[in-house]
């Protein structure tokens, strides 16, 4: 199987073989394979640690991986392949030469009569020392970016498609796809199994898992049902402690028009305010509220922002999700980041800084049991121009370009989100603030009620002004 080099686009890996999907009538089911430990054998490093190949020669299949693999393929599946290879990001090896070593890989199969219809590989790893590819990424498993991708390629049918690897990540990679999955017992890789396997089919090789996966063995209903975001979000919540605030979302991606010259060659979050990155402002308040996980959206100089504030800061720990070369839009950029954000998530701006109770707004949103929050302000046109209707915990009404009598409060900035509330609106809507406006048209948003004025740095004014007021709280 031919293919570009490794070292394609950051979120996902490169699309290794196969045409785009046809877009027919009918979407192909599809089995995602781990490689090394499933498809080709792992090798001792220089501890005696079984890991990746590093080089072509030492490639070598499992036994009957080619025939294995036919065997799905005459079964109708389509058969990805999807694997970790950090070691560019850690400085080990070159890309070139992971490159050459999964070309060996597909060469070997090929030989053996095999063919994988596409794959995708992720270079990250979070504590690499190489940029850009020392980060935390939508595409390593298990995060299931990689699954995702193919399966738009490909128009694979997710709930009847299935996940085979060797390791706790495949595992969680799967469930997070919503796939089913089976667990190759590798005894080689056993180091990467610590958790307990959660109840599913189990094999001892690459062959008896296609064994099990043909005769239908051990498929879970709750992995055939639900939304790919929804099923993603047990990997997220597992991820999240006990207690922990939910993982927030913050929309960084704008370009800051109305700062001027301030922004010419720094991106609004990185702005300078009381001696330090506003965005450390802002992560330093939500860590006092326990939070443990945020994902970034970002899209103008995001580059500057991963590389500046990484991928931990107090006790955080930060993922970052991009826009595309045409940015998407606050509803498109948290639809991006999906993945990442699992079932439920707050959202907020990246140029705001919250005087309010997150714990608070967390818990009570989860107890109304209503799809999405809203957190709003007694404004009564003193700080900018009301545009809420509230009543009783629910924002009654919502409009952010047209306010109207009736509306005495302000959006206060933060919100909250289940995955399927998005649903509410067509999936072209990119201003998150029509979603809201849809929610309280339904009876859908729950309301929380701040007390402390909010501060934002979006105008030179606003800058100013913040700036003042956290070199007061922090002297």
């Amino acid at each position: 199987m031919s293919g570009p080099a490794v070292s394609g686009p950051a979120v996902s890996g490169p699309a290794l073989s196969g045409p785009a999907s046809s877009g027919g009538p009918a979407k192909r089911r599809a089995v995602f394979l781990d490689r090394d430990g499933v498809v080709n054998c792992l090798v001792p490093d220089h501890t005696g640690a079984f890991e990746s190949p590093l080089c072509p020669e030492d490639v070598r299949l499992t036994a009957g991986a080619a025939q294995h693999i036919q065997r799905l393929r005459q079964a109708g599946f389509l058969v990805m392949c999807v694997t970790n290879q950090p070691a560019a990001a850690k400085g080990t090896v070159s890309v070139d030469r992971i490159d050459l070593v999964h070309r060996r890989v597909i060469e070997l199969l090929e030989e053996g009569g095999a063919h994988i219809d596409g794959g995708r590989v992720c270079l990250h790893h979070p504590a690499g020392v190489v940029p850009p590819l020392a980060r935390v990424c939508q595409c390593r498993k298990p995060a299931p970016g990689m699954l995702l991708s193919l399966a738009e390629q490909f128009g694979a049918d997710l709930s009847a498609s299935w996940m085979i690897g060797d390791t706790d990540a495949d595992m969680g990679a799967g469930e997070a796809a919503g796939v089913a999955t089976i667990l190759v017992l590798n005894p080689d890789s056993a180091p990467k199994r610590s958790r307990a396997h959660r109840p599913g089919p189990v094999a001892g090789d690459l062959g008896e898992a296609v064994t099990a996966l043909l005769a239908g063995a051990g498929r879970q209903d709750a992995q055939a049902e639900g939304r790919v975001a929804e099923a993603a979000g047990n990997v997220v919540e597992a991820a999240t402690g006990e207690g922990a605030l939910s993982t927030v979302c913050i929309l960084a991606g704008g370009l800051g028009s109305r700062l001027g010259g301030y922004v010419d060659q720094t991106p609004k979050p990185l702005l300078p305010v009381a001696g330090k990155p506003f965005l450390l402002h802002q992560l330093a308040l939500l860590a006092s509220y326990g939070a443990e996980r945020a994902v970034l959206c970002v899209g103008y100089l995001g580059d500057m922002v991963e590389a500046t504030i990484g991928p931990e800061r107090f006790g955080i720990q930060l993922a970052y999700s991009y826009d595309g070369p045409k940015l998407a839009g606050t509803l498109g950029a948290v639809r991006e980041a999906l993945p990442l954000l699992g079932r439920r998530f707050l959202v907020l701006y990246g140029d705001t800084y919250l005087r309010v109770d997150y714990r608070a707004f967390d818990r009570q949103w989860k107890a109304s049991g209503l799809p999405g929050a809203m957190s709003v302000l007694h404004n009564q046109g003193r700080w900018d121009r009301s545009n809420v209707e509230y009543a009783d915990s629910l924002v009654v009404r919502y409009n952010k370009g047209s306010p109207s009598e009736g509306m005495d409060w302000i959006d206060y900035g933060l919100g909250g989100l289940t995955a399927a509330a998005l649903e509410r609106v067509p999936r072209t809507e990119p201003d998150l603030s029509e979603l809201y406006a849809a929610l309280a048209r339904r009876g859908e948003l729950f309301g929380f009620e701040a007390t402390e004025r909010f501060y934002e740095i979006g105008t030179p004014a606003a800058l100013e002004e913040t700036g003042r007021f956290l070199e007061t709280i922090n002297s």
